[in-house]
Formats: C-alpha cells, sequence, structure tokens
C-alpha cells in the first residue's frame, strides 16, 4: 500500500470531525432534536394566548409574559389543556414590545416561538436552549418579518444535523474546491426548488416518509464512500446524486417551514427568508469543515491511526443513518 495514502492527513482531519458530529447525533433521539413550539395569538381586548406545542421528552415548561402584561387566567400544565393553552395576559394596549420569559430546567429545549399579533403577519423568533428571555417587537413590519425568517432558517439548520451530516457525506466525496462548490451548489439549488413547491402546496410529500428517506440519502451516500474509489454512479455522477438527494432534503425544510406557515399577505418575501438563512447556516457550515480539513492536511499522523479511522468512522455514520432510518420508517408506518 502507498505509504502516502496510509499517512494521510486529510482522511484523518474528515474522520475525526465526523467522529465528533456523529458521536453528538447517535447520543440524541430523533424527537429530541425538535425545538419547542411556542404560539402566543393576540385576541381583541390586548389580550395574548400562550400555546404550547409539547415536544416527546421535554415536558412542560413556564412561559410567561413580563411586566406589565397581567395574567388572567393560567392552567396548571399541558395534561389539562388538549389545545397546548397554558395561559392568557392582558398587555396595556399602548405596550410597543412585550417580553417573553421562561424558567429554564435540565430539560428545557430550543424553542421556536410564533407571534400573530392582530391583522399582522406572523413573526417567527428562535429561542436557544440557555436563553431565558425574549423581545417580541407588537407590530410586524416587511424588514421585521424577512430578518425573522432568516434567523428562523438558520437556526433550523444548525439543528437540522441530518442535513448537516449529508452535507459532510458531500463534502467528503468531493475531490477539489472546484467540485465541492458545485456539489454544493447543485444540493443548495434541489432542496430550494422543493422547498419553494412544497411550501405553496405544489408537492405534497407524507411528512414521516420524507424523514425516513433522508436517512435513507445519508445511508446510501456513506455506503458509496466506503468503497474508495471505485466506479460507482456516485463516484462517477456526484452532481446527480447531489441535485437528486437535494431535492429530498427540500421537502424536510419544506415540512419544518409548515410547522409554524407562512403569512398570507408575505408569503413568497418569508420564503425567501426563510430558505436564506438556511443557506447562510449552511454556507457558514461548509466554511468550517473546509478549514479543518485544510488545518487536517498539516498535522502529521501516525499510520495505524490513519488506516483504521476512515473504515471506522465509515460505519459509524451508516450505523447512525440505519437507526434514523428504521426509527423513521417505524414512525410513518405507525402514522398510516
Amino acid at each position: 500500500m502507498n505509504p502516502g495514502t496510509i499517512a494521510c492527513p486529510r482522511c484523518w482531519v474528515r474522520g475525526f470531525w465526523l467522529l465528533v458530529l456523529t458521536t453528538c447525533f447517535g447520543v440524541s433521539h430523533g424527537d429530541d432534536l425538535q425545538p419547542l413550539f411556542v404560539d402566543i395569538v393576540e385576541a381583541p381586548s390586548d389580550v395574548f394566548s400562550i400555546y404550547v406545542q409539547n415536544v416527546p421528552g421535554a415536558g412542560p415548561q413556564s412561559i410567561n409574559l413580563a411586566s406589565p402584561c397581567e395574567r388572567v387566567s393560567q392552567l396548571e400544565g399541558l395534561s389539562q389543556s388538549p389545545q397546548g393553552l397554558i395561559a392568557t395576559y392582558r398587555c396595556p394596549p399602548e405596550l410597543a414590545e412585550m417580553t417573553l420569559t421562561r424558567e429554564l430546567t435540565k430539560r428545557s429545549t430550543a424553542a421556536l416561538i410564533r407571534f400573530v399579533s392582530l391583522g399582522a403577519s406572523p413573526q417567527i423568533f428562535p429561542l436557544a436552549t440557555d436563553k431565558s428571555a425574549l423581545v417580541l417587537p407588537r407590530s410586524a413590519t416587511r424588514p421585521s418579518l424577512f430578518v425573522s425568517y432568516v434567523r428562523f432558517g438558520a437556526s433550523h439548520i444548525a439543528i437540522g444535523f441530518d442535513h448537516l451530516l449529508f452535507v459532510v457525506c458531500l463534502l467528503m466525496l468531493a475531490k477539489t474546491l472546484g467540485q465541492t462548490l458545485l456539489l454544493i451548489t447543485g444540493f443548495t439549488v434541489a432542496h430550494s426548488l422543493t422547498l419553494g413547491l412544497s411550501a405553496q402546496g405544489l408537492v405534497k410529500v407524507p411528512v414521516p416518509l420524507v424523514e425516513a428517506l433522508i436517512a435513507l440519502s445519508i445511508l446510501m451516500l456513506v455506503s458509496e464512500l466506503a468503497k474508495g474509489p471505485r466506479p460507482t454512479l456516485t463516484q462517477q455522477y456526484p452532481l446527480l446524486v447531489s441535485g437528486l438527494f437535494g431535492l429530498l432534503h427540500g421537502l424536510g425544510f419544506a415540512a419544518v417551514l409548515a410547522e409554524v406557515g407562512l403569512p398570507e399577505t408575505d408569503l413568497l418575501l418569508a420564503l425567501l427568508a426563510f430558505n436564506l438563512g438556511v443557506e447562510i447556516g449552511q454556507v457558514l457550515f461548509v466554511i468550517a469543515v473546509l478549514i479543518l480539513f485544510w488545518v487536517g492536511r498539516r498535522i502529521p499522523v501516525a499510520a495505524p491511526i490513519s488506516r483504521f479511522l476512515p473504515m471506522g468512522l465509515h460505519y459509524s455514520i451508516g450505523a447512525i443513518a440505519s437507526f434514523w432510518f428504521i426509527e423513521r420508517v417505524s414512525g410513518y408506518l405507525w402514522v398510516i
């Protein structure tokens, strides 16, 4: 075997990065990756109701509106509120913005806040796991709506570990910087296309099925990587593969967007903003991984480690993708 192949720093750093990522992915249950969805809806007479869509494993969370808003009713727990209503507040009519607060616990998760005021388009605000407060502007302008959906898109890609893992596999498949740009561009164009079509209701696919196929796409790609430089379909036509799987991942993005919805009056603006946020997050992630690859090529690595890591990491990714696939197929079969 060629000594240059055995002591391959590039292979090592790619393996190390995937080891870090897949360790995080493997210890997380699929449902635990979902944020807590919170709706704050304004009714006449300056009344705001808080609805929470519970996340498996997260448990009920204490979410409130801070003073000068005053609580007018409260339900003790989600189990007593089939529709998810946990509290109602009355806020002063002249109040330009309000503050959402929550009590942080060990079971707190990232949250996605949808704020719907009377006569205005909904605004979307991500709330990180370690954040206990968020300022909500009462009136939504087009710029603020645009920014809110950009943040939503960026926050989604940050926790969309299956999408990120697929991107890492694409980067491992690319042999040059030019091919890297080509594969990522093909993936981006493809998922943007199906995201737009699905968000406007022109393409409809069951969400559990889409999630299962996304896991399968990772499994198929990593199995191709494990075969090495052979004349497989993926090795010969990588752009075709990234584009076809990109169409599938776009449906996954659309499913997340459907959870919070799009404003009827500014549908195109919100859709473009969400997609822009996804692309910003994806570009930052790609840059970070490429930097690690570049650094790794300059780090000497012992031959035994370099020989072991590629095979071990390919099997690790395959095992995690298989787990996701089986879990999601089971969920889909249960739904139908």
